[in-house]
C-alpha cells in the first residue's frame, strides 16, 4: 500500500518539512490500523494456505480457535481435554438439523454420509490429532457423535468464505 497525501509527494515531504515526527506518527497509525483489526477477534479470517483452526474437546463441548476461515486446505488440530475418548466429524451443514437415530441422542451418520468432509476416530483423553480437509466456501457443523456427546452440546460451527 502506498500512502500519498493531497500535495502528491508522498512521505518523504512531510518528513523534510516536520522533522520526520510527522511521518514517523502517520507511519505508526497506519501500521495499527492494518496490523489491528485482526488482534482482538476470535473469529479473524484465518489464511487458507496452511491454516490450522485449533479444535479443543471437552466432556460435551467443543471449541474451534476460529469460526471463519478461507477456503481450501487446512488442517483441524483436536486435543482431547476431556476424561473419555471423542470422536471428530465434519459436515457441510445441512438444511435444517441434523437427523438423528432411533435413540435420539446420536446423528445419525448413514443419512449425512453425502456432507460428511471429514471423521476423525475417537482419540483417547490427552491425545492430538490432525484432520486435513480441503474445503469450499460454505457452513459447517463439527461434533462428536459419541453416544449422547452431540445432543449434550458437542459441536461447533466453521464458517468458510471464499
Amino acid at each position: 500500500m502506498s500512502v500519498v497525501p493531497a500535495d502528491g509527494q508522498g512521505m518523504g515531504s512531510a518528513r523534510a518539512e516536520h522533522g520526520g515526527l510527522t511521518g514517523s506518527i502517520l507511519a505508526a497509525a497506519l501500521a495499527a490500523a492494518v496490523l489491528l483489526p485482526g488482534c482482538s477477534s476470535p473469529d479473524r479470517l484465518e489464511a487458507n494456505e496452511g491454516a490450522v483452526v485449533r479444535v479443543v474437546e471437552r466432556d460435551f463441548s467443543i471449541r474451534l480457535s476460529t469460526h471463519r476461515v478461507r477456503s481450501g486446505p487446512m488442517v483441524l488440530r483436536v486435543v482431547n481435554k476431556g476424561p473419555v475418548a471423542h470422536e471428530l466429524i465434519v459436515v457441510r451443514s445441512a438444511d435444517g438439523p441434523l437427523p438423528l437415530r432411533a435413540d435420539d441422542v446420536t446423528i445419525d451418520e448413514d443419512e449425512i454420509e453425502d456432507i460428511t468432509v471429514g471423521v476423525l476416530e475417537p482419540g483417547e483423553p490427552g491425545t492430538s490429532r490432525d484432520l486435513p480437509l480441503d474445503l469450499e466456501p460454505g457452513m459447517y457443523s463439527v461434533v462428536c457423535n459419541m453416544s449422547g456427546h452431540f445432543m449434550g452440546g458437542m459441536y461447533d460451527d466453521l464458517e468458510v468464505t471464499a
